[in-house]
Parts: structure tokens; C-alpha cells; sequence
């Protein structure tokens, strides 16, 4: 039986070697791992900060390079605001002008009702020729001349009729322009106002927004890189762990010196030696026992700490790399037609340049039909005024008839009585000269004044048409700068990493050297039970040999053994 207890101290030696290299393999190999591990963590930080870094100085005043967001925004808002003020000149001019043509245009109004009165005194001028012309068939042969007078009166009065019905059409045609020009104007001024009083606070909402959202991404890769920071404190809770296997290893090489000391016991000793030799190796073996299980449990506490902190780690990783995907999706990729909210963000600054430069086209397009339908207007005009010319030379031949008429009356005695209606003719034919005179005089200075302003608009529109040419190209300008802005960012966004491959493949070392390590554990179950066999057997033995020597207990009395415990 003594020769299985030296057999079973070789495989216990051998066992608890393995155990104990193995072990310290192990702690060694993480000892050696986890500062590569510590270091690329660091690395890895610096590299995520650095692209917050990168992230924050493209949006940055700071970065004097022209590049940055901020330096783009502002050159934005300087472009706006000279626009603006240029608009508002514009706007201002357009207003001034607009008042012009809408004044003439209040005065040309009043030429219907000049046709009408020149009509209606020509239908006066009608019914007299006619009185007349029965005045002078009744007075016979001494009429014959008045009657071929009122005759030719008669002809007039309906030559005039008929002008003023022609100049009637066309006054309600001009009346048809004027109130298309007038609406067309209203629209515009409408438009204009509409544009100037909202242009800034459009254009400040717009890049206000523009300039929040970009500043959400960057808190949300800040928060994302902070966080990343949360791994150290569980890995360091690591590092500490494996300070203990020096404990372990020195408790170890205590069990393996203590069963060099297993032997044979020597059968022809005195039983008294016996009895020391077998107490001693009881001893022994209880004792390898329990700094075998006090090194397994410290190896199993060690473990429940590299287990628990390596589960914090990788739950944190998990966790960042989840929000740095679903980051990096929402920016550049997750949306209605695959845009992130940075490239829409990009897309909505882009929008605001083009439809400022649309509203200005559109404004100038209703000018431009402006600037035709008071071209219209005038042509309009300028028939009404070689209406009124033909009527000048009407009135000509009225005064003439006059004159026959009064000539007449007073050589022929017979018509005494019209000298009333000659006085009558006189004073007609005065008032329609007079309104005629009127009508012309407001023609002329209708179109000597309204040809001025139309010069004046259109070169005022030139001056726009130029203006928003530029307008576009310095928006295309800022566009183009917003767009390489967004490439950059996206760039930076695109390539953003939390942990380095390194990193990952020294974590991946790691968790693979603490599973052994764990099997490593797992393997002291065996030694113990190796050494409770011996127990047992040297327990037996012992019981056996007291029961020889009729005693119940016995205590070592070799002082070398005593010494040797």
C-alpha cells in the first residue's frame, strides 16, 4: 500500500506542476497581454478623439483655413445680407417707379370720361345742325347757302360720333391694360414685400437649424467617444487580478515541496516510528489539501472577477459600437432616399440658396411681363393720342363752319332767329376743343412721363437680371464649398472607429487565455481528490496501527517531523 502512495505522489507532482506552470503561463502571458491590451485602448481613444477633434474643427471658427462650416456659414450670411440690402434697393426703386406709372395711370383712367363728354357734345353739336337745317329749308332760296352749312355741320357732328365710339373701344380696351398692369404690379409688389420682410428671418431659421444639427452630430460623436472611456475601469479591475499570481505560485511550490516528503514508510522501525511516520504523512496530505482548494479558490475569485469585468467590457463595447453604427447610419445613410440626416442637413442648406435664387426669378419673370404689358399700355396710349389728333383737325372744320355760320346769319335777314344757335355751335365746339386740348395735353404727359419710368424699370431689371446672374454664381459658389464641407464630414464620419483592430485582437488574446484558465481551475478538482485518497489511506493506516497499540489518538514525537509540519 506504502508503494501506491508513492505512486500517486508522482502524479500528484507532476499534476500540480502542470497546474502551477500552466497557471503561471497563463497570468504571465495576460500580464504581457494586457498592457499591449491597456495600450492600444489608449490608442484607440486618441484615435476616436482625434476624429471628434478633426469633426469639431471642420465646424469650428477656429480653423483658419476657409474650409471649416463656420467660415462657410459666415461667407453665406455676408453673401445674404449684401443680397438683402441689394433686394431691398431694388424693392425700393421698384416702389418709386410703381407709384409713377400708378399715378399716370390714375390720370390716363380719366380719358373715358373726356371721350364721353366730347361725345356727348357732338351729339349736340348733332341735334343743332339739325334745328338748323329745318331753320334754313324753311327760310328758301335765302337759306340755301346756311342749309348747305348745317349740312356739313350735320357730317361733322357724326364723324365726331363715330371717333368717339372708336376712342370709347379703345378706352375700355387701355381700361383692360390698365387693370391687368395695375394687377400684375400688385403682384409683384406683393411678392417683393413678402420676400424682403421674410428674406432674413428665411434665411436665419434656415442656417440656424443648419448649424444646430451639425452641432447635435458633434455632442453625439463626443458622447460616443466619452463613453468609449468606460472600458479602462473594468480591464484595470483585470490587471489587479493578475497581480495574484504570485500568491498563487508561491502556495503551489509550498504543496509541491510538501510532498517531496512523501515516502515510504519504513516497516522495520520501531512502531513508535511507525506510528510518527504515517501521523506525519495524514498531516501532510491534509494540509496539501487545503492550500490546494485556498489556491483554487483564489484562482475560481480571480476568475469570477476577470469573467464579471470582461462581460462589463464587452456589454460596453457592444454598446458603443452599436450607438456608433446607428450613428453613422442616421448621419450618412438611414433615410426616405437613403440620405442621412447630415447629407439632408447639407440638402436643406443647398434648398434655402436655390430657392432664394427661384423667388427671384420668379419675381423678375412677373417684372418682365411688367415691363411688356407697359409696352402694350403705351402703344395703347399713343392710339388714343392719334385719336385726339384727328380730332383737332375735326375741331379745325368746326371753327370754320362757325365762322360760315355767323357770316351767313348776318347777311340773310331771314335768318335772324339762329343767331342763338350760332352762339350755341360756338360755344360746343369751344368745349370739345378744350376737352380735346385736355385730353391731348394728358396723353402727352402721359407718355412723356411713363416712358421715362418704363426706361427706368427696364433698367432697373437689367440691373436685377445682372444682379441675380451673380446672385447664382456666388450661390453656386457656396453650394460647391457646402458640398466639399459635407464630403469631409461625411469622410470623417464614414471612418470613425471607437477600438483599433489591435485592440481587438489583444481582447480576443485575452478572453482566450482566460478560458484556459478556467480549464486550468477546473483541473485542481482532481489533485484534491488525490490527496484526500491519501488521506484516507494514511487515516486508515493510523486507525489500524493504534488500534495494535491499544491506544485511540497519537501525537508526533520525532522532533524533525514535528519541525518538517
Amino acid at each position: 500500500m506504502d508503494r501506491e502512495i508513492i505512486s500517486f505522489r508522482e502524479q500528484l507532482l507532476t499534476a500540480i506542476k502542470d497546474y502551477s506552470q500552466n497557471t503561471e503561463r497563463l497570468f504571465l502571458s495576460l500580464a504581457e497581454e494586457y498592457p499591449k491590451l491597456l495600450t492600444s485602448l489608449e490608442e484607440s481613444i486618441i484615435g476616436s478623439s482625434h476624429t471628434v477633434d478633426r469633426f469639431a474643427n471642420q465646424l469650428s471658427s477656429k480653423n483658419d483655413s476657409g474650409l471649416s462650416l463656420d467660415s462657410i456659414l459666415h461667407g453665406n450670411r455676408n453673401l445674404i445680407e449684401e443680397a438683402s440690402a441689394k433686394f431691398i434697393n431694388l424693392h425700393t426703386r421698384d416702389d418709386q417707379l410703381f407709384t409713377v406709372l400708378n399715378t399716370n395711370i390714375e390720370k390716363i383712367d380719366h380719358l373715358k370720361t373726356m371721350v364721353g363728354e366730347i361725345r356727348k357734345l357732338s351729339e349736340e353739336m348733332e341735334l343743332i345742325s339739325l334745328n338748323a337745317m329745318t331753320t334754313a329749308i324753311k327760310a328758301g332760296k335765302e337759306g340755301g347757302a346756311f342749309s348747305f352749312i348745317t349740312e356739313e355741320l350735320k357730317r361733322l357732328s357724326e364723324q365726331t360720333i363715330q371717333y368717339t365710339e372708336k376712342l370709347s373701344r379703345y378706352g375700355d380696351s387701355l381700361q383692360d391694360l390698365f387693370l391687368k398692369f395695375k394687377g400684375s404690379v400688385g403682384r409683384v409688389e406683393q411678392a417683393e414685400k413678402s420676400f424682403s420682410d421674410n428674406f432674413k428671418e428665411i434665411i436665419s431659421r434656415g442656417f440656424d437649424a443648419f448649424t444646430e444639427g451639425l452641432n447635435n452630430n458633434l455632442k453625439q460623436i463626443s458622447s460616443i467617444n466619452v463613453q468609449s472611456t468606460n472600458i479602462r475601469e473594468p480591464l484595470l479591475g483585470i490587471m489587479q487580478e493578475i497581480q495574484h499570481q504570485d500568491i498563487i505560485k508561491q502556495s503551489l511550490d509550498h504543496v509541491l515541496l510538501s510532498l517531496n516528503q512523501l515516502k515510504e514508510i519504513d516497516e522495520n522501525g520501531t512502531s513508535e516510528a511507525q506510528l510518527d511516520e504515517i501521523a506525519f504523512l495524514n498531516n501532510l496530505s491534509e494540509l496539501c489539501i487545503l492550500i490546494v482548494r485556498d489556491v483554487n479558490q483564489k484562482l475560481k475569485s480571480s476568475l469570477s472577477v476577470f469573467n464579471k469585468k470582461t462581460e462589463e467590457v464587452e456589454s460596453l463595447i457592444l454598446s458603443v459600437e452599436e450607438k456608433r453604427k446607428d450613428f453613422i447610419n442616421e448621419s450618412l445613410f438611414k433615410g426616405s432616399q437613403g440620405n442621412g440626416k447630415l447629407v439632408q442637413l447639407f440638402q436643406i442648406s443647398e434648398e434655402i440658396f436655390n430657392n432664394l435664387s427661384r423667388e427671384m426669378r420668379e419675381a423678375l419673370r412677373h417684372k418682365e411681363r411688367i415691363h411688356q404689358e407697359s409696352y402694350r399700355l403705351m402703344k395703347q396710349v399713343r392710339k388714343i393720342s392719334e385719336g385726339f389728333t384727328v380730332f383737332s383737325m375735326l375741331i379745325a372744320r368746326f371753327h370754320n363752319i362757325n365762322v360760315a355760320s355767323k357770316i351767313e346769319v348776318a347777311k340773310q335777314k331771314a335768318l335772324i332767329g339762329m343767331t342763338d344757335t350760332v352762339r350755341e355751335m360756338t360755344e360746343l365746339t369751344e368745349k370739345i376743343e378744350i376737352n380735346v386740348e385736355k385730353a391731348q395735353s394728358t396723353t402727352r404727359e402721359f407718355l412723356k412721363t411713363t416712358q421715362m419710368s418704363i426706361r427706368d424699370y427696364e433698367n432697373i431689371y437689367k440691373e436685377e437680371e445682372l444682379f441675380i446672374d451673380e446672385f447664382d454664381l456666388s450661390t453656386k459658389d457656396q453650394i460647391q464649398r457646402l458640398k466639399n464641407c459635407r464630403d469631409t464630414l461625411s469622410s470623417i464620419l464614414n471612418n470613425f472607429q471607437i477600438y483599433s483592430k489591435h485592440f481587438y485582437s489583444h481582447f480576443s488574446k485575452v478572453k482566450e487565455d482566460l478560458g484556459s484558465l478556467e480549464k486550468i481551475s477546473d483541473s485542481a478538482w482532481g489533485i484534491i481528490e488525490t490527496l484526500e485518497v491519501i488521506q484516507d489511506h494514511t487515516a486508515l493506516l493510523l486507525k489500524n496501527s493504534l488500534i495494535k497499540q491499544g491506544s485511540s489518538s497519537w501525537e508526533i514525537k520525532n522532533e524533525k517531523l514535528k519541525m518538517r509540519e
